[in-house]
């Protein structure tokens, strides 16, 4: 049986912020097709700038990054994308697919996705520019998912999101075919959908954490207690 291919390869890579501040240093990691990463740190550790680094939004200073081939990556960021107020929320998310392939043979429309994401037939007929800061990132990660594709790359997907709606987003990624990092503080929600979980513990590396969230959180009350 062939190991699964490499979609991203991160070899001692450094990025500084502001020109000054070394925020990653000397990061590696491979991330084999399919896999699904969960990213642990606190605040200020380098969780977003090593996020948006996988996704081109920073260079590295130093290193270097591969993607494969055939890699088409999408990024939820915690900031909004900004879309034409007056359009509809369905004719928004329409606009990049009106349906999606999922694992497995499986397909939707774009409908049954915004359903699938907590938005009815009534409310997929909102004006943009009326949605809640919540509802509009529910709206933002549905257009990511309609664009199908292989890399999805989450930073704090979670929130604002009630059980009902967390339930329809763990189903989905259940059945997504492609590869996932993601940063999350739902320790459930993370348990229950990433098989690999690394950290960033403060020093600009990062660390493998065979043990999961229980070591990441040994190694975080250890640094504490020095």
């Amino acid at each position: 049986m062939n190991a699964p291919r490499i979609v991203l390869n991160v070899n001692g890579i450094e990025v500084i912020y502001n020109h000054v501040i070394l925020v990653l240093k000397g990061v590696s990691l491979q991330v084999p097709e399919g896999s699904i990463v969960a990213l642990l740190g606190g605040n200020g550790a380098g969780k977003t700038t090593l996020m948006r680094t996988l996704a081109g939004e920073h260079f590295p200073s130093a290193g270097k990054l591969v993607k494969g081939v055939t890699v088409k990556s999408a990024f939820l960021s915690q900031h909004l994308a900004e879309l034409n107020p007056t359009w509809r929320l369905l004719e928004a998310v329409e606009r990049v697919a009106t349906r999606v392939e999922l694992g497995g043979g499986r397909e939707l429309s774009a409908t049954q996705l915004c359903e699938r994401l907590g938005f009815d037939r009534e409310s997929q007929w909102t004006p943009v520019g009326d949605l809640s800061g919540g509802e509009k990132r529910r709206l933002q990660l549905t257009r990511l998912l309609m664009d199908s594709p292989n890399v999805l790359l989450l930073d704090e997907p979670t929130n604002d999101f009630d059980i009902e709606i967390l339930t329809e987003l763990e189903d989905l990624l259940d059945s997504f075919a492609g590869t996932l990092i993601v940063i999350s503080h739902d320790r459930y929600f993370l348990e229950r959908t990433c098989d690999r979980i690394v950290g960033l513990l403060g020093d600009g590396k990062l660390t493998d954490l065979p043990r999961g969230i229980d070591q990441y959180l040994e190694l975080r009350e250890a640094q504490i207690a020095d």
